[in-house]
């Protein structure tokens, strides 16, 4: 089950017309979470996708780290990476800035957008 910290922080990251965040929405729809592992300053949250379940496969191995979020407290906030590897998405990472500790649960955020993303320079032209 995602927190949700990552709920917001996957939604907002697929959140864009087209392919491939269209794949990419369907096999979060089903993805499980296979392990979280918590690192002092940040966390890395695995998935998997059921082999059972038809959804597109066909991502190109990518890293989209346009989303942060600033928390309560933090005076530097959170980058993520979303790594998709081998057609479907495999894990999330989110790191603190400046070597901040990672808050203790429950904690207050705010997710937002780094950059804009515009047709004429898709994500995965730069990976």
């Amino acid at each position: 089950m995602l927190t949700p910290l990552e709920q917001k922080v996957l939604d907002m990251i697929l959140d864009l017309p087209g392919e491939p965040y269209a794949a990419l929405r369907q096999q979060l729809e089903v993805a499980v979470v296979t392990k979280r592992e918590f690192t002092g300053v940040g966390f890395f949250t695995s998935f998997a996708i059921p082999d059972s379940v038809s959804v597109p496969r066909n991502v190109p191995n990518s890293i989209l780290d346009d989303v942060a979020a600033t928390i309560e407290g933090r005076k530097y906030g959170i980058c993520f990476m979303l790594f998709v590897r081998d057609g479907v998405m495999s894990t999330l990472e989110g790191v603190t800035l400046a070597g901040d500790d990672w808050p203790e649960e429950p904690f207050s955020f705010n997710v937002y957008r780094l950059v804009s993303w515009t047709p004429k320079r898709p994500w995965w032209k730069f990976w």
